[in-house]
């Protein structure tokens, strides 16, 4: 075995070992929480859609999704928390996760050819192994960039880091939310306004509010935040109940879009911070949590090809929050298990194929920390 797959493999269970199980936990229900959204997306799962207003599994689904809706903004603020302690970037990881990206869609594709749902072609072969996958090319892009945030960020006192976050926070949370508002409720569009961009916030699906949560996730890997369990649990069911009324008079307004659920609130980052601090303060270890936490990103790539197929209309049109609850939950833990059982098969048959590439490519990752000054 060569020297670097020897410090590799070295370095991957000093990682395995710092592993905290609370914080792993919450990579698993994050994962969860991205698959009840979905699930009441109208224009994914449709839970949403197929509701009646008013009704009361249309108050279930909103009081979930209020729950839920911090989910993306808990991973990267998770990714903060723990990328602030190393330079180190692998070269290999990007190229990784956009290759799953594309070997699952052209899987997901061939699936539906051979059940007979589609016909084969070379242009839908193309069009299916193009990773046109949000999450994944933003994570790539912070990856990549995160060591430069982090020279800054390790070096700041807590009274610089403390104004950086109220910009920060300010400029691209409060101040977008307020925009996207303004332009919701005067019916005019202004261009330009934004501080994300010329078309608005993009409801937070922005390589800004990722930079964003990984700066606040680094500020609670440095100087943490002490604040009682008991006031954590109240200022998360605050935060919820304010998303759950506010979407509710979204709703009810005609708005064209739930602006409280958008990634960029303040409330919703709120939410993810809130949320992180309560599973942080969970002390313990556990194998199997940490081992099931490893298959959260696969739980993210694998959910969407299930969502057609969980009749989703037929439960919500029964109107029985316990048989929507039951159903739903079902379908989270089914998905999960099977997003686990894929992952290992998908890991045993990769693995052997990217050892090769860090033999043949041995200078495959960059450490900032090891740069000399000028």
């Amino acid at each position: 075995m060569s020297a670097s797959k020897q410090a590799s493999k070295q370095a991957s269970k000093q990682a395995s070992k710092q592993r905290q199980s609370g914080i792993e936990l919450l990579r698993i229900f994050a994962a969860m929480g991205v698959v009840i959204l979905h699930y009441n997306n109208g224009m994914m799962g449709g839970g949403m859609k197929y509701a009646a207003f008013g009704s009361a599994n249309s108050i279930l689904l909103y009081i979930l999704e209020a729950f839920c809706v911090a989910a993306v903004n808990i991973f990267v603020l998770i990714n903060g928390y723990f990328d602030l302690r190393s330079n180190r970037r692998d070269l290999i990881k990007p190229i990784k996760l956009i290759v799953q990206v594309m070997l699952f869609n052209l899987a997901y594709y061939l699936l539906r050819v051979v059940i007979g749902h589609i016909d084969l072609s070379i242009s839908h072969i193309i069009g299916s192994m193009i990773p046109a996958n949000w999450f994944i090319i933003l994570y790539c892009a912070l990856y990549m960039v995160s060591p430069f945030l982090n020279i800054t960020l390790n070096q700041i006192t807590m009274k610089e880091y403390h104004v950086l976050l109220g910009i920060a926070v300010g400029i691209f949370s409060f101040y977008p939310m307020v925009v996207d508002n303004l332009e919701i409720w005067t019916g005019k569009v202004w261009m330009g306004l934004s501080s994300i961009g010329m078309y608005g916030s993009e409801y937070g699906y922005t390589i800004v509010n990722f930079v964003l949560m990984y700066i606040i996730g680094a500020y609670l890997q440095r100087f943490g935040w002490k604040i009682s369990k008991p006031c954590l649990l109240i200022a998360f069911a605050l935060n919820t109940m304010l998303l759950v009324v506010w979407g509710l008079t979204d709703t009810y307004l005609g708005h064209k879009e739930i602006l409280a659920w958008e990634y960029c609130s303040t409330f919703v980052v709120f939410e993810a911070v809130v949320t992180f601090l309560l599973f942080s303060k969970l002390k313990f270890q556990n194998r199997m949590i940490n081992k099931l936490a490893k298959a959260s990103l696969c739980v993210y790539l694998v959910h969407i090809y299930f969502l057609p197929h969980l009749r989703i209309k037929e439960i919500i049109l029964m109107n029985s929050p316990g048989i929507t609850l039951a159903h739903l939950t079902l379908c989270v833990l089914v998905i999960y298990a099977f997003a686990y059982v894929v992952n290992l098969v998908y890991l045993v048959i990769t693995c052997p194929f990217y050892e090769k590439i860090e033999e043949i490519w041995p200078q495959h990752s960059y450490n900032l920390g090891n740069r000399k000054e000028c």
